[in-house]
């Protein structure tokens, strides 16, 4: 997808959001920001997506201020309280009567949650999970899943947020139960970007015990196939399965063609409006 003028301005609020979480002094954040500024002067074509338009500017942030992984705290604490609370989630999938839906759904849930919610000890983690998963996605095409799953041989599951990959853990799981035959691939980030899962959170939650972890190859937001690793394109040509968790990966990967399955939530209305939801909407879209 395009981008439009709106993301200008989230482009500038990323970049000043990033530059706080690298704790440095003022006057280097200041100068941070400021070539954020002048990167934005500097873009004259809105055609790229939103996630392509905003690499540079966390980029910018890592080389002036050298921190190099701004979210890496945030990244600890989201996976720690998440994993923490595994036993509640396993306990969810495990008792329901469609383990493999379930599973997926809270792969789905994974991308629309606070992860901060799982530090509140008087809160009830499974209820507000299967609360969740009573609520009616605003697309759910989950129908077509199984059926496009038998007739592959192998599944390209693109990660997101490093919380998140818990849930992507326990999803890829149930598929591999399912459906035994599968190879299956994570793609993960080969470099620190925003909070996305990289290979050490991929290992940590487990990725590599159930399929093979790829890397992206690049520090890039979401996953543009034409500054991939080679590998993952090889892979994707191959016409397999493929689950894009996240808007990064919509927003990047929404024009190409193959059996996609969009699992995110909508946080932005350019998203939404691409994708005919609105605002902060959830969705679990085939796109073929």
């Amino acid at each position: 997808m395009r981008s439009e003028l709106e993301c200008l301005n989230c482009i500038l609020r990323q970049g000043i959001t990033t530059t706080r979480l690298t704790d440095s002094e003022p006057e280097v954040q200041f100068q941070a920001v400021r070539k954020v500024l002048k990167y934005l002067s500097t873009i004259t074509d809105l055609s790229p997506s939103p996630a392509e338009l905003s690499t540079p500017a966390y980029r910018i942030v890592k080389e002036t201020t050298g921190k190099q992984d701004p979210y890496q705290k945030l990244k600890e604490e989201s996976s720690k309280h998440t994993k923490n609370h595994l036993e509640e989630i396993v306990k969810i999938i495990r008792e329901s009567d469609q383990p493999l839906w379930t599973a997926g759904h809270l792969a789905v849930i994974g991308n629309t949650i606070d992860f901060g919610i799982f530090k509140a000890e008087d809160i009830n983690i499974e209820k507000d999970l299967l609360t969740m998963l009573r609520q009616p996605l605003a697309i759910d095409e989950y129908c077509y899943f199984e059926k496009i799953l038998s007739q592959k041989k192998e599944l390209l599951y693109i990660t997101d947020n490093a919380g998140e990959v818990y849930f992507d853990y326990l999803f890829g799981r149930e598929i591999q139960r399912h459906f035994p035959h599968l190879k299956i691939y994570f793609v993960v980030r080969s470099e620190p970007v925003i909070n996305d899962a990289t290979l050490k959170e991929g290992q940590e939650a487990g990725l590599d015990t159930i399929g093979s972890i790829l890397t992206t190859g690049n520090d890039e937001i979401g996953l543009p196939l034409h500054k991939a690793d080679s590998t993952v394109r090889e892979i994707w040509n191959r016409n397999p399965v493929i689950i894009s968790k996240g808007q990064g990966n919509f927003e990047t990967l929404n024009q190409q063609h193959g059996d996609i399955f969009f699992l995110l939530k909508a946080k932005c209305s350019i998203v939404a409006h691409e994708m005919g939801v609105k605002l902060y909407d959830v969705v679990f879209k085939y796109r073929h």
